[in-house]
């Protein structure tokens, strides 16, 4: 006391928060449109913090706060993921890390949607890999080089009619990608023309007609040996001469 007056003291608890720490998983690369998963691996000392991530161009697909959060990009190129956690107003460091986004190469081919039993057939790669890429190419059934690789022009062949299948997968940077091609293989067609009988000058007409095996013709080119023809299925001519003719 002083001069007869008490003085009181008095006392209050206070707390030091510590700081949190803002640390987080990413892969180093990723392909493009293929997902990515960051998690949050630092230190929390609330377990209620505000997370404040920055994540770029990047698309979020799942996940929140401290993940773990799945994210995707459409465009290749270095990226960068930003963390940082608030715990009760105190602020932890920025924490930065990059990821390499590479491109997912295309699967595309140029190839016919039809071809004829032993025909020649031209398959190249005209899609986004580089020459550089891996080329996994399995042409089934197909007459062609022992091992293809690389992006082509490779050319190969069938030697039987049908469907048919080819197939590529292409890999780059340690992104894929599959495809499958169908293509028709048709079978020649044969020309063999049905048997006529002979007939008299003065009143023959004489009923042409395709006989061979073949039902999917696109054509028919008729030359009946008089310097005329005709591209009917199934033709009539009448001859204004006599003789042997070669149709």
């Amino acid at each position: 006391n002083q001069q007869g007056c008490l003085i009181y003291r008095d006392s209050q608890e206070v707390e030091v928060l510590p700081i949190p720490t803002s640390a987080f998983t990413l892969p180093t690369q990723v392909c493009t449109g293929s997902p990515a998963v960051v998690t949050f691996a630092g230190f929390d000392p609330t377990g209620n913090s505000i997370y404040s991530w920055e994540f770029g161009s990047a698309t979020q697909l799942s996940g929140s706060n401290q993940g773990p959060i799945e994210l995707v990009w459409d465009d290749p190129g270095t990226q960068t993921v930003s963390l940082q956690v608030d715990a009760s107003g105190c602020l932890s460091e920025i924490t930065s890390a990059t990821i390499e986004v590479f491109l997912t190469p295309s699967a595309e081919v140029d190839v016919p949607d039809a071809s004829c039993e032993s025909e020649p057939i031209e398959v190249v790669y005209t899609g986004t890999a580089s020459a550089g890429a891996n080329y996994d190419w399995n042409f089934v059934d197909a007459i062609a080089p022992a091992v293809p690789t690389g992006p082509g022009p490779h050319i190969i062949s069938f030697d039987d009619f049908g469907p048919r299948t080819l197939e590529l997968t292409v890999s780059e940077n340690g992104c894929d990608a599959s495809a499958s091609f169908p293509i028709t293989i048709n079978q020649p067609p044969v020309a063999e023309i049905g048997e006529v009988q002979d007939q008299c000058l003065n009143s023959n007409e004489f009923n042409f007609f395709y006989d061979g095996p073949n039902t999917n013709l696109s054509q028919l080119i008729w030359d009946f040996g008089d310097g005329n023809g005709s591209t009917e299925q199934s033709p009539t001519h009448v001859y204004a001469t006599s003789g042997q003719k070669i149709v």
